[in-house]
């Protein structure tokens, strides 16, 4: 979970949370992303990343119904399109002190093989880390906008 405020406006953040096409701006882990489809306020999203721990490192698919608010963006995972058995985010936002509080959760279960060796404190860690760069990378997007 990640809970931080970033120094850019609350709609600039929504702006840049919504622009699904340019995810892989923001993650250098997304080779990329694209809207399948869709109805009124919910989109089907798929990314294409590339998923390390360690020295071990894969290109999986996530295909995602995401349900969109004015502040919060709620992913599922569709396991029969992804290569994970589910899963899902949620990225809330409000607007404090000129900022932007942000509160991320996540919650994957692969449908591919990590080597044990490996261990869930280094998956952790990795996951950690892009988040910290994913929002960061939010925070100097919406700034300019």
């Amino acid at each position: 979970m990640l809970d931080a405020v970033v120094d850019a406006p609350a709609e600039n953040v929504r702006s840049v949370l919504n622009d699904f096409a340019g995810y892989a701006q923001l993650d250098r882990r997304i080779r990329s992303s694209q809207v399948i489809g869709g109805q009124a306020g919910q989109v089907l999203l798929k990314t294409r990343v590339h998923a390390c721990a360690g020295w071990f490192c894969r290109d999986v698919n996530r295909v995602e119904r995401v349900t969109l608010s004015d502040d919060a963006l709620v992913a599922e995972v569709v396991p029969e399109r992804s290569d994970f058995r589910g899963g899902d985010t949620r990225t809330e936002w409000d607007a404090v002190n000129g900022g932007t509080r942000i509160r991320y959760q996540a919650r994957f279960t692969p449908d591919f093989w990590i080597p044990a060796i490996l261990g869930r404190a280094l998956v952790l860690r990795s996951l950690r880390e892009s988040t910290l760069e994913l929002f960061s990378n939010v925070e100097e997007r919406a700034r300019g906008l």
